[in-house]
Order: C-alpha cells, then structure tokens, then sequence
C-alpha cells in the first residue's frame, strides 16, 4: 500500500475507543471477578468499581494520548456494552461517576485503577488486587445500602 494511500486512503481507521476496551479487557475482567455479585449491586461499591475502571482507562489514555472525550467514550462503552446498562441511565451514571471522582473516596478509587494499569503494564497482574483492598476498606456489605 502507497503512502498516500495510507494517508488518505478510505480503508478501516482504528477506533482507539474500542482498542482501549479491547486491551483492558483482560485487566479488568479479573478485577471484576475479584467482586461478588452482590458487591455490583449495592450503589456504593458499583460506583468504587466504576471509579476503578474509569482510572484505569484515564491511564491507558495518558499512554495513547487520548483527550478527556476519548476516556469518557471509552467509559461509556464499557458502561454499555459490558455492565449492560440501560442507554437512558447512561447520562446518569456518567454523570454521577465523574461527581464521584471528586469526592476522597472516588479519588482514590480512580488512582486505584490508574496504579492497576500502571503495573498491568510492568506485568505485575497482582496490580488488580488493589480493588479488592480498596473494597475491604468501605465495610461488609450490609453497611452501604
């Protein structure tokens, strides 16, 4: 293929969106199967989960040069096509995800996932671990409803 070809070329441009959820699949696969089911169902820890996860895809985005739109699509995608949300709660949980990265607790749930990725990429797996430390620190259960 010719260089102008490649340039300008109509061919498949990669979507980085989809490449961002496709290599951090593996990493955050085994972090979620570190959480119980019932983990996913209490607000505060699917929103730990969520901070964790969005940490994680900032971090990829900082490695690919990705603008804030870029990780926000990436979250997006994940929200939709992996934790299955309904599309008009999106918004909401979007919305209430990117509130939560202020407050302490989203923080550190969000530096979490970007220390994760971080030793992800230095081939420590052990990195996704911390999510699970994280969530011993929020109490059993029965406390957050």
């Amino acid at each position: 293929m010719s260089l102008w070809q490649r340039l300008f070329g109509r061919g498949e441009r990669p979507d980085p969106v989809a490449q961002a959820l496709e290599d951090l699949g593996p990493m955050i696969g085994n972090a979620r199967s570190l959480m119980m089911e019932r983990d996913m169902m209490i607000p505060r820890r699917y929103y730990y989960f969520l901070m964790f996860v969005y940490g994680a895809l900032d971090a990829y985005g900082d490695d690919k040069r990705f603008n804030e739109s870029q990780v926000l699509g990436a979250l997006l995608r994940y929200v939709r096509d992996v934790l299955k949300i309904d599309e008009g709660d999106i918004p909401t949980v979007l919305a209430h995800a990117q509130d939560y990265r202020g407050h302490e607790e989203g923080g550190k749930a969000f530096e979490a996932g970007r220390e994760a990725y971080r030793r992800w990429q230095e081939g420590d797996r052990q990195g996704v671990y911390r999510l699970k430390e994280a969530l011993s620190h929020l109490g059993p259960p029965s406390e957050n409803f």
